[in-house]
């Protein structure tokens, strides 16, 4: 093949290139949820993380596990440097941060049992989260954990059976170790926002003993008797503070523990998941 010449507008073509390329993504997809009720054996659905790269792409990759260091996702995320027919050589980003001239030789055309694989990165650079970081995650109920892991790429095969190929599709943002092994010793945040992670409040506005008007939609009874009336009671509801920052072991995280007057001669308490 002779050498290309270079043109006029290449970042032009280039950006026009990857909108083609998107676009015929769009179609696979469309075509792959049209045959899906194949029995899982059409030629789409195993060919589902071929694609064609371009140098430049930023992608996210498994190679080299002497490299590859799951505490330092810098190690196993990159800039395609070169394309090889069925392969891609890939500069990891740490390289790119210590000016090495390290690269790694990925095959394109996989199947997810294959130990290397390479997908692309629409992720943002950045998360809200570090490791070690004390947050709570949504698992149904919101428990109290710990950031271990930051993009855990590895992850996608249990999400989805499948590893991305477009923007839309999932890329967990954090392993978490749970505080409590209640059969599950992490849960994995699949977007960095609040309706999956958040941080552990470490400042309260209340204290014990002080008297308080809660909301009872977002409260949880802690006995039977409660929750009954907390959902045949008015919005809000008068208590006072018993306990601040719950964690025990079973029940979800609470910020705050409010004992409230069900009859006047009856006390009974009650988790609060917030009082904003």
């Amino acid at each position: 093949m002779g050498k290309k010449s270079k043109k006029k507008g290449g970042a032009a073509n280039k950006a026009a290139r990857k909108e083609k390329l998107q676009e015929r993504r769009e179609q696979q997809l469309e075509q792959l949820d049209q045959n899906s009720d194949d029995g899982g054996n059409n030629e789409l659905v195993d060919n589902r993380r071929d694609r064609e790269y371009f140098v430049g792409d930023r992608v996210w990759f498994k190679g080299d596990l002497s490299y590859c260091d799951g505490k330092n996702p810098n190690t196993y995320r990159g800039i395609v440097h070169a394309v090889d027919r069925d392969f891609v050589e890939i500069k990891p980003l740490q390289a790119l941060i210590d000016g090495d001239d390290y690269t790694q030789r990925i095959p394109t055309k996989i199947k997810p049992s294959q130990k290397m694989y390479v997908f692309p990165d629409f992720c943002d650079m950045t998360l809200r989260f570090d490791i070690g970081d004390n947050v709570i995650c949504n698992v149904d109920d919101w428990v109290p954990a710990s950031v271990s892991y930051l993009w855990p790429i590895e992850e996608n095969d249990f999400l989805q059976g499948f590893l991305p190929a477009t923007a839309s599709d999932v890329v967990p943002h954090y392993e978490c170790k749970m505080l409590f092994d209640d059969g599950y010793s992490s849960v994995t945040a699949p977007h960095d926002d609040d309706d999956y992670i958040q941080r552990k409040p470490t400042s309260f506005r209340f204290k014990v003993g002080d008297s308080v008007t809660f909301n009872s939609m977002k409260a949880r009874g802690n006995t039977a008797a409660a929750a009954n009336h907390l959902r045949r009671n008015a919005e809000w509801s008068d208590g006072k503070i018993t306990s601040v920052d719950l964690c025990e072991e079973g029940l979800d995280y609470a910020v705050y523990e409010c004992s409230f007057k069900v009859y006047s001669s009856q006390t009974l308490r009650d988790h609060l998941f917030s009082i904003d």
